[in-house]
């Protein structure tokens, strides 16, 4: 909040020469200077405040016209200024709702219908969820399939997967962990699996389909998805900036063809504006072409996918988003160089993209959205008094971590979940405080009994809600295709490393008491029993200098590395359990024949306590699946 504060007052200063805004030449139409000014200071608060190398900005308004604006620069030392006209930058995930236009325009021709089951559509069969209904393309397009999240070696690598794209969806799918419709998950690659579906539908590549049906009749000459780029487009596309602790490094060239259709569209601002144009004007292009008819404009955008009626629901793809009190409909997106928004809004002739070459994504696209979209739309919101303290509400079934449902719940990749976590405190006697990733700030009761709270200061609802397992979940209006779910406290970060760091350090000292007892019983010749200890020596430091190992090097690898190929530390790391029960079952077969049994009792209790940790610790990473049981 403190920082949009200062956002909002920069605003009201003159820009800086070194952030120049630069405008291409058809905007700028009928918009007041006062507010391009003030757009102006928006945007050069959050270069100061963030530390943004360069930001772009696309506005259609019914009202005063369009407005295309750049700011800063998008290489490293500052020499190419952001080219508000010719820029060719990629959109992210933005290109999500490109697949949402060629879907509804795809069953408009009759090719494809929404409520169909999806694997009608497939020349692969995707599996079904144990007694559920099959899954449908509209379960896909709001991000309710049911998939798990994967990513190691299935993301963006240095080089091209020579595979055919049938061959690489057919085998990369991600597993089935729920019902259709049980809630959203964010999904990559079911978002690209509806690229796929029209390429397999129609005979011809996907995004030379998007060109024919929705680019071209938009006017959109300098954007394509098509992955690699085509070779006109080669050398003309901002690769954008990597910025970690200020320092600013040039992108690097990677590639996704499994899920090109859902991050891989690049664009210029002057193209986003036509796009947005055709949104609001109810599938009309610019010249008076009709893209879509307005019939599936209005399917396109229904949110009739939501958890609670005052939540913010998802709808074909686009999903809303709840500001100052008043509902938007749009897509964000992030990458390791550029982070976008796109905000629209049809009841107000409104809408809005922004790129940020480089920054804090979600930080960034609220703060400017926040700040600009209320004075093109009239809105506000009056923050919410706080919670009634001499009410008596029980909260604990509220309180404690969550984790999101886009995570791995099947392979070694449950460890990486860990980091994706928040929590849920409480403030006072009737409101809660949520910390993390997805939110941050006091939440006031709106309906406790239907499980639905409301931000004091933004207006943003949080609603919980249970499944038919009894498990809690919540959504948050912001990312209503994101729903997470309460931990148990056996799964909690801090329960998880406190029992980590206890199992390594007692793992530890009981291989070197053991290693101590076997050079002892070398030395007085009792070798059976000298042979036993250094078993279960071995077994218990084996897994203590794999662990420490595994997490040195998984540590040192960058997310593209991981996204390439899994690392041969992930293959010797899953070999390292399987060696320590080898050793034990071979100390159990010695100890029944006679051949280890201790000679006094603290070496008997030595031995039981290194046995009894070994178990403990092979139960506890074999909870998060790291002894590969379903490793792919």
């Amino acid at each position: 909040m403190k920082k949009l504060v200062k956002i909002l007052f920069l605003a009201l200063l003159t820009p800086l020469q070194s952030f120049a805004a630069q405008e291409a030449a058809e905007s700028a139409s009928g918009i007041p200077d006062s507010l391009i000014n003030y757009i102006d200071g928006v945007a050069e608060g959050e270069s100061q405040t963030l530390g943004i190398p360069g930001i772009g900005v696309s506005i259609f308004s019914k009202e005063y016209g369009s407005l295309v604006r750049a700011w800063g620069r998008t290489d490293v030392g500052g020499v190419r200024a952001f080219d508000a006209k010719n820029e060719i930058i990629p959109v992210a995930s933005i290109s999500k709702v490109f697949v949402a236009v060629a879907l509804m325009r795809a069953q408009e021709q009759g090719i494809i219908n929404l409520d169909d089951p999806i694997n009608d559509h497939l020349d692969f069969k995707l599996p079904v969820f144990p007694g559920a209904r099959p899954m449908t393309i509209r379960d896909v397009t709001s991000h309710e399939g049911g998939f798990e999240e994967r990513w190691l070696a299935t993301g963006a690598g240095r080089e091209l997967d020579p595979r055919p794209w049938s061959e690489i969806m057919a085998a990369t799918y991600p597993q089935l962990i729920a019902p259709p419709e049980s809630y959203s998950s964010y999904s990559n690659y079911g978002i690209a699996l509806l690229g796929y579906m029209l390429e397999y539908k129609t005979g011809i590549p996907y995004h030379a389909y998007l060109k024919a049906e929705v680019l071209d009749p938009l006017g959109m000459t300098n954007t394509t998805v098509e992955h690699p780029a085509p070779a006109d487009f080669e050398g003309k596309i901002s690769a954008g900036l990597r910025v970690s602790g200020g320092v600013e490094r040039p992108a690097r060239k990677t590639f996704n063809y499994r899920t090109y259709p859902a991050g891989r569209l690049v664009s210029t601002l002057p193209d986003m504006n036509r796009f947005i144009y055709m949104i609001v004007n109810d599938g009309v292009a610019p010249d008076g072409t009709v893209v879509l008819q307005s019939d599936s404009v209005e399917k396109m955008l229904d949110a009739s996918r939501k958890s609670h009626p005052s939540m913010p629901g998802l709808a074909v793809i686009f999903a809303e988003k709840d500001i100052q009190g008043t509902r938007f409909i749009g897509h964000g997106g992030d990458g390791g160089t550029h982070h976008t928004d796109m905000i629209i809004s049809r009841e107000h002739g409104f809408g809005l993209f922004v790129n940020f070459m480089s920054a804090p994504g979600p930080q960034a696209r609220d703060y400017f959205t926040r700040a600009i979209v209320p004075k093109f739309t009239g809105t506000r919101f009056d923050p919410l008094p706080l919670a009634d303290n001499n009410q008596q509400i029980n909260l604990s079934r509220f309180t404690g971590e969550y984790r999101h449902y886009r995570w791995a719940f099947t392979s070694i990749e449950k460890l990486l979940g860990l980091t994706s976590q928040f929590s849920i405190g409480q403030a006072s006697a009737g409101s809660l405080m949520v910390k993390g990733r997805l939110g941050a700030g006091e939440y006031v009761p709106v309906d406790i009994n239907s499980g639905l709270y409301q931000n004091r200061v933004t207006g943003e609802y949080l609603h919980f809600f249970e499944l038919e397992d009894g498990s809690l979940n919540v959504v948050m209006g912001s990312f209503p295709f994101v729903t997470a779910f309460k931990l148990d406290t056996a799964d909690t970060q801090g329960f998880v490393s406190f029992a980590f760091d206890f199992l390594m350090i007692s793992l530890g000292l009981a291989a070197v008491v053991l290693a101590t007892q076997s050079v002892r019983s070398i030395i007085a010749r009792t070798n059976g029993f000298a042979l036993g200890q250094g078993l279960l020596a071995i077994a218990s430091g084996a897994l203590v200098v794999g662990s420490l190992l595994f997490l040195e090097t998984a540590s040192s690898l960058s997310e593209a590395a991981l996204q390439q190929s899994i690392p041969e530390s992930a293959s010797t790391f899953l070999a390292i359990p399987f060696l320590s029960i080898a050793l034990l079952f071979g100390w159990v077969i010695g100890y029944l024949k006679g051949l280890f049994r201790a000679p006094g009792w603290f070496q008997h209790l030595a031995a039981i306590a290194s046995i009894t940790l070994v178990v403990l610790f092979l139960l506890f990473i074999d909870h998060w699946n790291a002894l590969g049981w379903n490793y792919p």
